[in-house]
């Protein structure tokens, strides 16, 4: 599983049965908040030597609940080009940052997917490509008659 297939899942409140709520515990559902009446965190170093952070009961006591919730990772396969249109092409450049294939710009995904196809510079590039473009068809005039062309 390379980084760009890691990605956690999401787990539902037990409380409010929304993702990614922060005022309960994912494990029992219990009230929490990250900071004490003094505003101050709880960091504690575990096992494997790591810092971390634990919520306080309401009664700023240190709720513990929370570390029996484990990361479970979602294996997704994401694509490395999508095509805009038939002139414009954007490659994976490394990592989050894609890389137009026209004008060279380089950018995260959702920008390049909503607003690349109006960058006002990749336009230019393009309008600029359409118009020093030799024509695919030359029509001579005394060779060909125009009916045909109809």
């Amino acid at each position: 599983m390379t980084y760009r297939e890691k990605r956690y899942k999401e787990y539902e409140c037990p409380t409010c049965k929304q993702k990614k709520c922060f005022a309960h515990c994912n494990n029992c559902g219990a009230d929490i908040k990250w900071n004490n009446y003094l505003g101050d965190p709880s960091y504690e170093t575990n096992k494997a030597g790591k810092k971390v952070r634990y919520a306080f009961n309401n009664d700023d006591s240190v709720h513990k609940c929370l570390k029996k919730v484990k990361k479970e990772y979602i294996n997704t396969k994401e694509a490395n080009e999508y095509v805009l249109d038939e002139y414009r092409t954007i490659y994976r450049y490394g990592g989050p940052v894609f890389k137009c294939g026209l004008c060279g710009r380089r950018a995260d995904l959702p920008w390049m997917l909503e607003k690349h196809l109006k960058d006002p510079e990749c336009e230019a590039i393009l309008m600029d490509k359409f118009f020093k473009e030799p024509p695919t068809k030359v029509i001579d005039p005394n060779n060909h008659s125009l009916e045909e062309y109809k």
